[in-house]
């Protein structure tokens, strides 16, 4: 099954709330301040330290028939030195919690989808503990919802609050392998402006929202994607969050660039240049008639061919940081074949703790699904549950575990 593409899927939930977006257009200012420009881009030398990663052990989970190997809403945590993966099955309409380390199935929360504490379709996951797990859902309500290991609704909040930039409506839209978080009684989610991603407007905005759960109410706005006026971005400008003891870090797909804020102000601190050395210095962004015109073969060879980043994670136990790129490459196969998803080329960037570029470690192809990664104190996570990867079954869940190794 082919996974919903955030472009096109944009552009129809802006096609169908098309009323809204004219007005909200009418009334969006001239000029947005791009703010990323009011800090310097750090280039940074290479590390003087370097690493390598080395596979040490493979994870096998097994999961029923109904439970798909790799979700789209997940999160993997680590609470007490326990890691867990929580999953929401969508075909059950549940969330699942495998143990890591125990190699099984902990819990299953079923969750309500009528009445007073009816859920709706689950887009994000923030596991706190089994008293509090943070989801977000499906539209119209821009709903966040608090619930407990055996699915007691605690508490919801909607947000509706005006933005930094206030003069438009948008939506909760969480995109894949963003990580909602929770801190101090606030969490981070994504929003979507309603305006067309053919307009250059669309691409100003500040991508995320830190949102006060006590006095319910957004405490900050931000996560500007560096754009240039006049400019469309479709396929970069998707954002990601790595919360990390020191920053906020901020990244999209489009850009080298690692975006540093406060972790209490949400000010911009730093801009870090932490470029892949598989991707060319101008990233290509698509072409919006490819969209206008519906011409969805032209979507799928820049989907395939583009390179972009992916995940950023920090690796608390060594200090370290991964950032996954997804590599350049041809639209066929040696044997003429279209390529897709499975055939993906992926590497590993590894930086140090002041975001020194270390090593870049290129996985081999139609073996691995970065789409599921995470850290863990023994090593580096990644899911091996691809299509394409003949060595696995669809009966369980398969994590390979690599360890930097330093060398001298």
């Amino acid at each position: 099954m082919l996974p919903v593409k955030p472009g096109p899927f944009k552009f129809l939930l802006l096609f169908f709330c098309f009323p809204a977006c004219f007005l909200a257009c009418r009334k969006q200012p001239i000029s947005i301040p791009n703010e990323t420009n009011d800090v310097p881009i750090e280039e940074l030398p290479r590390s003087a330290i370097y690493y390598e990663l080395a596979p040490t052990d493979t994870i096998i989970i097994e999961v029923d028939s109904l439970t798909t190997p790799v979700n789209w809403v997940k999160q993997i945590v680590t609470i007490n030195d326990e890691t867990r993966l929580i999953i929401y099955n969508q075909n059950t309409h549940s969330l699942q919690i495998y143990s890591i380390h125990e190699r099984n199935l902990k819990l299953i929360i079923p969750l309500k989808d009528e009445g007073p504490e009816g859920i709706e379709r689950v887009t994000g996951i923030c596991f706190v503990n089994e008293d509090s797990i943070f989801l977000t859902t499906t539209s119209p309500k821009r709903r966040i919802v608090l619930i407990d290991a055996r699915a007691n609704l605690i508490n919801q909040w909607e947000i509706s609050d005006t933005l930094k930039y206030n003069n438009f409506l948008y939506d909760l839209y969480i995109h894949q392998n963003f990580e909602v978080t929770y801190s101090r009684g606030k969490i981070t989610v994504s929003i979507s402006p309603y305006v067309a991603p053919e307009l250059p407007a669309c691409y100003q905005y500040p991508y995320l929202v830190e949102y006060d759960l006590i006095n319910r109410k957004v405490s900050a706005n931000y996560g500007q994607f560096p754009f240039v006026a006049g400019k469309i971005y479709l396929y970069s400008e998707l954002p990601k969050h790595t919360l990390t003891p020191f920053y906020d870090i901020v990244h999209f797909s489009g850009s080298h660039d690692l975006f540093c804020y406060d972790i209490n102000t949400k000010e911009l601190k730093r801009v870090i240049r932490a470029k892949s050395t598989h991707l060319p210095e101008e990233l290509k962004t698509l072409d919006p008639h490819v969209i206008i015109d519906n011409l969805q073969e032209e979507e799928k060879i820049f989907y395939v061919t583009q390179g972009r980043y992916d995940q950023l994670l920090y690796d608390p136990w060594r200090r370290l940081y991964y950032r996954i790129v997804k590599n350049p490459m041809d639209y066929r196969d040696a044997a003429g074949k279209p390529q897709w998803e499975p055939d993906f080329k992926y590497s590993i960037m590894i930086l140090d703790f002041g975001f020194k570029f270390i090593n870049e470690f290129q996985l081999p192809v139609r073996t691995y699904n970065p789409s599921l990664s995470a850290v863990t104190k023994d090593g580096l996570l990644i899911s091996l549950n691809n299509s394409a990867n003949r060595n696995i079954d669809e009966d369980h869940i398969y994590l390979r575990v690599f360890k930097p190794i330093r060398k001298l």
